[in-house]
């Protein structure tokens, strides 16, 4: 019987410890939010600074070299009628 009292005393001080470092962390975030400095009015914090688009690739600065895009071309080379012919 020791041993059950001593996992749910050991339990309890756990849930103690997690509930003291929540309030730890709530504390921290209101103290961060009330030093932020205010947002600009009309302004969404959310979306701002989002770009509209396609966004670039990373570690790509330009299209690939070598590689043309042809407007109607499928890959592999094949015309699209003929892609489609071929899938059919």
């Amino acid at each position: 019987m020791a041993i059950i009292r001593s996992d749910k005393r050991n339990k309890e001080k756990q849930r103690q410890e997690r509930q003291v470092a929540k309030d730890a962390k709530r504390k921290e975030r209101k103290q961060e939010r009330e030093n932020r400095p205010p947002g600009e009015p009309g302004v969404d914090p959310d979306i701002a600074g989002i770009i509209v688009g396609p966004q670039p690739v990373e570690g790509q600065d330009d299209a690939l070299e070598g590689d043309a895009v042809v407007e109607g071309a499928v890959a592999g080379g094949a015309a699209p009628d003929e892609a489609l012919e071929a899938a059919t």
